[in-house]
């Protein structure tokens, strides 16, 4: 259930929400103007979603 509950907190908080449709949004112009390869796209997410797992874990 504490995995649940940290996932739920996860998607709910408006900083990630906010991060990653601004994420979205930039991949979405890079791949109309200057495509790249998936691996890249999925590496960033990864690197964004790290990130805010870092910053919701030691910076509250």
């Amino acid at each position: 259930m504490k995995i649940l509950n940290g996932i739920k907190n996860y998607l709910t908080d408006w900083k990630n929400l906010l991060t990653h449709s601004l994420v979205g949004i930039a991949l979405l112009l890079i791949a109309i103007y200057a495509p790249v390869p998936v691996w890249v796209r999925v590496l960033f997410l990864v690197i964004v979603v790290m990130f805010n797992v870092i910053r919701m874990k030691y910076f509250k």
